[in-house]
């Protein structure tokens, strides 16, 4: 029997959330499943998957986070390049839109942007809304009583999210139970089997995934559905 070799962070909190709310201990699975629960004397076979918001525009559907996830090298870079020039106890907050459009371009452009409004502070306090190779960009200066090790941070607004939480969370669960029905198909009748959600898609919570669930009929194998937040905190969804 050959085990996976290890869960990543998100994976590992979903598990001992998942263990601690049923008093048991787990272990690693073989991917499926990705860890058994053992609590009672029983053990139950645990398959782990993230709910995370998905976007479509004319090439596909797709997680919103293969959209999002450049603005982190972006804002490193942004970082690096202006942190000496930034005085302490101030912090530089931007809106950026994505998918990033020419994100080597637009990290160097906003940078000197950034350079020559920095050279004014009192300027600087305004809001700022600007577009740089087709990125709309809000910029924001902030003061703080300490000192911050990083003084650029930046949101994500991605130009092609739908701003209906419910109808997001519907097609956010029943892509991921569907998902999941399939690859643990050859799991059916060897015990009881669950499906331990994480949720990555904040704005909608555990009311907002129980009415989701009560507008969809998803044929699924699943004893449990749970949903488990970043805190740790367990919701049941779905119980036979």
């Amino acid at each position: 029997m050959t085990f996976s070799a290890g869960l990543r962070d998100d994976e590992k909190l979903v598990i001992e959330s998942v263990a601690k709310e049923f008093t048991g201990t787990w272990k690693l699975g073989e991917n499926p499943p990705d860890a058994y629960l053992t609590f009672n004397a029983n053990t139950i076979a645990v398959e782990i998957t993230t709910l995370t918001q998905h976007v479509t525009d004319d090439r596909c559907t797709r997680p919103r986070a293969s959209d999002d996830a450049p603005i982190y090298p972006l804002v490193d870079g942004l970082n690096a390049k202006l942190h000496d020039l930034i005085p302490d106890g101030y912090s530089i907050g931007l809106v950026l839109s994505t998918p990033i459009l020419k994100p080597r371009k637009t990290t160097s452009d906003l940078a000197k942007y950034l350079c020559n409004r920095l050279s004014d502070i009192p300027s600087f306090e305004r809001d700022t809304e600007i577009a740089i190779h087709g990125n709309a960009v809000k910029i924001s200066l902030h003061s703080h009583e300490e000192i911050r090790r990083r003084k650029v941070w930046a949101v994500a607004a991605n130009r092609h999210s739908n701003a209906n939480i419910q109808l997001n969370a519907i097609q956010i669960l029943e892509d991921r139970i569907l998902v999941k029905a399939k690859k643990c198909a050859a799991l059916v009748g060897r015990q009881s089997l669950w499906l331990a959600l994480f949720n990555d898609y904040w704005l909608a919570d555990s009311g907002t995934y129980e009415q989701a669930l009560s507008c969809i009929s998803p044929v699924h194998p699943f004893d449990k559905i749970l949903l488990i937040r970043g805190n740790g905190a367990v919701c049941r969804l779905f119980e036979r």
